[in-house]
């Protein structure tokens, strides 16, 4: 994995960064797992990392991986209070609809959900 927007948590969170290559970046934009319907807030299993919410997500803070990979908090900042959401919306359904973003899948092999 290069890249992972992962907003699960738990066991999920645990597969991408076992999976996540030299110099990869997992971007944290929250963690289901840990919402309150759930009974017990399943554990990730990533070395070095506590709760991903209150150690990673809210604090906006940087995690260096074993692998050299990286956890980064709160990808949003203030986008939503500030407003500039909207902007970055147009922006990327403009990319979109203009054929600039594609997914690039690697067909010879895939591992994950």
């Amino acid at each position: 994995v290069d890249v992972a927007y992962e907003g699960v948590g738990g066991a999920l969170l645990g597969a991408v960064c076992a999976n996540l290559k030299p110099e990869g970046r997992v971007l944290i934009v929250g963690s289901i797992s840990q919402y309150p319907h759930n009974d017990e807030t399943p554990h990730h299993g990533v070395e070095g990392v506590g709760d991903i919410m209150d150690d990673v997500f809210r604090p906006g803070r940087t995690v260096e991986l074993p692998n050299g990979g990286r956890l980064i908090g709160n990808v949003w900042g203030d986008a939503f209070s500030t407003g500039v959401l909207p902007a970055f919306r147009d922006r990327l359904y403009a990319d979109l609809a203009a054929g600039e973003i594609r997914a690039l899948v690697d067909g010879t092999r895939f591992c994950g959900v």
